[in-house]
């Protein structure tokens, strides 16, 4: 990798400097940038985007004034982008080198709710679902459809006709359980508790 940052240098009369002058002491091996990438390509990174993460043992920052120089005229960056990691050389956005991010695969499901309101409750219920659905989105969640079925809509019945109907899609099972777990919510599920006699999930997929 050095050879990259010094095209047509000797790269071995650089490694001393590099020692002396990175606060780490030594030069880094290519599994601790491994170790960054992994977690990068991770599940656990989900959150972490646009950020510039250097891998220098503190050669960016320094100890004195000469590392700090030595940095800015050596230095590099790996930036994260879209589906692959890029390292480029300090103060530009041409990366020399690119790895392909390891993605997982995250299945749509859809949720389909039958809602049974107590009787005299609609009024609180209505309160629930106007706190309730606007979180949904927090969570790459959306409401596809809220239907509130009448007699005359109803073509064949073989159950109770619910008070509405409910279909809602997120990204992942992570995101709906997370959306379930979400603390705000939670403060106003005693509307639920109030206002629901009963509720049929049902969970599904594209087919």
């Amino acid at each position: 990798m050095l050879d990259r940052f010094f095209p047509g240098d000797d790269v071995e009369a650089h490694k001393e400097p590099l020692n002396q002058y990175a606060p780490a002491g030594r030069l880094g091996q290519p599994e601790e940038v491994t170790r960054l990438v992994l977690w990068l390509s991770s599940p656990a990174a989900s959150f972490v985007t646009g950020e510039y993460i250097l891998v220098d043992g503190g050669l960016a920052i320094g100890g004195n004034d000469q590392s700090s120089t030595y940095a800015q005229l050596r230095g590099g960056t790996m930036t994260l982008r879209n589906d692959f990691i890029a390292i480029c050389p300090l103060n530009s956005l041409n990366p020399i080198h690119t790895i392909p991010l390891i993605t997982t695969t995250r299945i749509m499901i859809f949720i389909t709710q039958l809602l049974y309101v107590k009787e005299d409750q609609g009024e609180v219920f209505r309160q629930f679902e106007a706190l309730a659905i606007p979180i949904i989105g927090k969570y790459n969640g959306k409401l596809l459809l809220r239907i509130k079925p009448g007699h005359d809509s109803v073509i064949e019945a073989n159950m109770e006709v619910p008070y509405e109907i409910h279909l809602v899609s997120f990204a992942s099972e992570d995101d709906f359980e997370n959306f379930k777990r979400d603390e705000e919510r939670k403060q106003f599920l005693y509307l639920k508790d109030q206002s629901i006699r009963e509720a049929i999930l049902i969970q599904g997929a594209r087919l």
